[in-house]
Order: structure tokens, then sequence, then C-alpha cells
């Protein structure tokens, strides 16, 4: 789902000390984050949670791939850096398998 997974980076680029934590804690925090704001978007409480839950799980797993990257390019001497970015409807498409 789109939306969580917008939540995470938007949940990231304000909180950028809660994921220095590097623990599971982090992954509760954001799916708490994400089914905190479900009265405000009733919409979203219509989507099952594993759906959400997944895409929270894409996030971290996407965050953690880069992170990786990082580690590798640096141990090269190239320097590398990243920024978790928004998806958007139009690669939506892309997505699906």
């Amino acid at each position: 789902m789109r939306w969580c997974y917008n939540q995470c980076v938007s949940f990231e680029r304000n909180h950028p000390e809660k994921l220095k934590q590097k623990s599971a804690l982090v992954l509760r925090d954001l799916c708490d984050d994400i089914t905190s704001m479900i009265p405000d978007n009733p919409w979203v409480g219509k989507c099952p949670s594993d759906v959400r839950k997944e895409a929270v799980r894409d996030y971290c797993k996407a965050l953690q791939i880069n992170e990786q990257k990082v580690i590798t390019m640096r141990k090269k001497g190239i320097p590398f850096s990243f920024e978790m970015g928004f998806r958007r409807k139009s690669e939506a498409i892309n997505e699906t398998i």
C-alpha cells in the first residue's frame, strides 16, 4: 500500500533519531504511527492490517538495502549517500508482480 510506505518515509524525515536504533521497536513505532492515523483516514481501516504491515516491511527492507550499499561503496572508496523517496502512483504499475 503506497500510502503506508509514504507515511514511513514521512516518519523517517520527522523522527530520524528513532531509526538509528535499528530494532524491532522501530518497526512497531512505524506500524503504530500508521494505525493512529486511521481515524483521520477511515479508508485505511478497510485495508487489511497485513497489507499495511507489509508496506512497512517493504520500507524497512529498502532502508536496510540502501544502508548496506553505503557500507559497500565506502569500503571501495566511492562516496555514496541516499535518501528514501516517496512512492508515486505512476510507479505502482511497474511494482506489481
